[in-house]
């Protein structure tokens, strides 16, 4: 499997960044935390991001890959929003920089994987 020049779109791109700000957050975040439960469950999330780059570069298996990473990327959200409770409160005084980061390239991936996923659906 050899990655052909051009075989990868803007949308790609675009979904590959919004994935290594949200691995690169989530491994700073494990490495200050430590290695306890929550720690390790930031650094496997910076891997699985990580790991979806890398399918998605050598094109190994795509269409799964946006499948999959559409739940992986909304059980992200989902987690941090049971984790943090943030209320009415949080969001005008203003979660941490960090949060609106990752949350904003998270929901941007999932956007860019629901147009792939449904872009090449359509083409098959």
């Amino acid at each position: 499997m050899r990655l052909e020049p051009g075989e990868l779109n803007p949308m790609h791109y675009i979904g590959i960044v919004l994935a290594l700000v949200s691995s690169f957050i989530h491994f700073h975040l494990g490495f200050l935390v430590g290695l306890t439960g929550l720690g390790i469950s930031f650094l496997l999330a910076g891997a699985g991001f990580l790991l979806g780059i890398k399918l998605v570069v050598l094109d190994y298996g795509r269409r799964f890959v946006y499948l999959l990473g559409i739940p992986f990327v909304l059980g992200q959200v989902v987690y941090w929003y049971s984790i943090n409770q943030p209320t009415l409160q949080t969001f005008v005084s203003g979660p941490p920089l960090l949060d609106v980061v990752d949350k904003t390239a998270q929901l941007l991936l999932l956007l860019v994987l629901v147009y792939l996923y449904r872009k090449e659906f359509m083409e098959t």
